[in-house]
C-alpha cells in the first residue's frame, strides 16, 4: 500500500484542530505523530490540541499535511510504537512539534439538560488566539459557524 498525502492541506492558518484522546497526547509528547483511523476528514489546521481527562493543556504546531494509508511496512516510525499493539490496518498519521504549552483549560460544557460532557466527541476547531487567552472550553466558541464538532458517526459520513 502507499502512501499518500493530503496535497489540499494548507497549513499557513491559525486554526486549531481539538481533538478528544487519550493514549494519542502521550504519543504526541513522546514521538511527535497524531495518528488516528486512515483517511479520517479534518478542515486544514495549522495547530492540533488534545482533549483529555476533561481539559486541554498542549498546543501542537503541524508540520506537515495528514499522511493516509500508513502502515508499519511504509511508516517505519510507527514500528517504535509496538508497545501500543496498532492494529495492523492503515492509518492517518500528522506530523506535529511541540508549539505551547497552556494553563489547563478546563472542560465547562454542559448538555441540554444541564449535566456536564465532552466539550469534544470527535473533533472539533478553534483559533489559535482564542486557545491562548482560554480558561474554559466554553471560551473557545465564539459562534457556531466558527465552531464544528464532528461526531464519530458524522465524520464517517464526510468521508
Amino acid at each position: 500500500m502507499q502512501l499518500v498525502k493530503n496535497k489540499n492541506w494548507d497549513l499557513n492558518n491559525d486554526q486549531v484542530l481539538i481533538v478528544a484522546a487519550s493514549w494519542a497526547e502521550s504519543i504526541a509528547l513522546k514521538h511527535r505523530m497524531y495518528i488516528c483511523q486512515n483517511n479520517r476528514h479534518f478542515k486544514s489546521s495549522g495547530y492540533i490540541a488534545f482533549y483529555s481527562d476533561g481539559r486541554i493543556e498542549h498546543i501542537y504546531e503541524i508540520v506537515d499535511a495528514p499522511y493516509n494509508n500508513c502502515t508499519l511496512e511504509n511508516t517505519p516510525i510507527l514500528r517504535t510504537l509496538d508497545q501500543l499493539d496498532i492494529p495492523q490496518e492503515p492509518r492517518q498519521v500528522i506530523y506535529i512539534k511541540p508549539f505551547l504549552e497552556v494553563d489547563p483549560i478546563v472542560n465547562d460544557t454542559l448538555d441540554k439538560n444541564g449535566k456536564p460532557c465532552a466539550f469534544v466527541q470527535g473533533h472539533r476547531y478553534t483559533t489559535l488566539d482564542k486557545i491562548k487567552k482560554a480558561k474554559k472550553t466554553s471560551e473557545l466558541i465564539a459562534s457556531p459557524d466558527e465552531d464544528v464538532n464532528i461526531s464519530s458517526a458524522e465524520n464517517a459520513d464526510a468521508e
